[in-house]
């Protein structure tokens, strides 16, 4: 039997175009995503909105993205 994980709440277009201004400006850094206080940090400064859980998956989501998109626009 497979076990329910809670849905996640997907991020909306104006949500993931603030963090990217975020990182654009310095003011968060995607490289670190596996630090989960710094994740519950950014939470509290710039997405007090969030549940807890579910912005961690979300930034963690477009980390991942991201990175990826780097890669494959860098080997073109």
């Amino acid at each position: 039997m497979d076990i329910a994980h809670p849905p996640v709440k997907p991020w909306s277009k104006t949500n993931k175009d603030f963090l990217q201004e975020l990182i654009d400006t310095g003011k968060v850094d995607i490289g670190r995503s596996a630090d989960t206080n710094y994740i519950d940090r950014v939470r509290a400064k710039y997405f007090r909105d969030r549940d807890e859980h579910n912005f961690r998956r979300n930034f963690r989501n477009y980390a991942r993205s991201c990175e990826l998109e780097d890669r494959l626009s860098g080997a073109r």
